[in-house]
């Protein structure tokens, strides 16, 4: 059997040399990808939490905003009187709130921070139910407000008289525009699509 030629010989030392040379770039390449994964998931978590936590604070300053609210006597009138006015200066200071307003018992609004045309009633919306049924602070989940047209979370909460029977629900439509900043950084889905929920919410207060 003849030896390898010279040339062989060199063509194998060279692909004894290049080939694990391309294994090592190869690994290098997959795990720099990996770790830059790893990265990018943690980084999303952290704006994440970030942005939830926002959420929360923004539920927690409409709860306590309601609560004024639900013992101002122009709004505790029936019907309500200058209330509009009041909604409007609260709104123009916080523009969080797609709109605040006043619900009357069967489900109308009657005074609300932006102007309607036509009568609107909410007796069918589920937020409005549970916050008669609980006379409790409710969350809403995300849905198309009635009056803005907008992508909204409402919160609502019962406004009582001195014989603890329900006379109104006041009530403040947080702007969801939160979920397409959440959506434009590139969180993952269930972040991005997630408002905090009542349950959520009652567990943290």
């Amino acid at each position: 059997m003849r030896p390898p030629s010279l040339k062989a010989r060199l063509l194998l030392l060279l692909l004894s040399v290049v080939v694990p040379l391309l294994a090592l770039i190869f690994y290098a390449a997959g795990e720099l990808y990996r770790q830059a994964a790893i990265q990018a998931q943690e980084n999303a978590r952290h704006l994440g939490r970030l942005l939830l936590h926002e959420h929360h604070e923004q539920i927690e300053s409409a709860r306590h905003l309601l609560t004024v609210l639900a013992k101002v006597p122009e709004v505790r009138a029936a019907p309500p009187a200058r209330c509009g006015a009041i909604l409007v200066d609260i709104r123009r200071e916080h523009p969080i709130y797609a709109n605040l307003g006043v619900i009357r018992p069967d489900g109308e609004v009657v005074c609300s921070a932006v102007p309607s045309a036509e009568r609107v009633r909410v007796a069918d919306r589920p937020y409005f139910q549970r916050a008669l049924a609980t006379r409790r602070f409710v969350v809403s989940e995300y849905q198309i407000g009635r009056i803005t047209g907008k992508p909204v979370q409402v919160l609502a909460l019962p406004v009582t008289d001195g014989a603890d029977r329900i006379r109104a629900v006041v009530f403040a439509a947080l702007d969801a525009g939160w979920l397409n900043r959440a959506a434009a950084i590139g969180l993952p889905a269930a972040l991005a699509s997630g408002l905090v929920t009542e349950a959520q919410f009652n567990e943290w207060v």
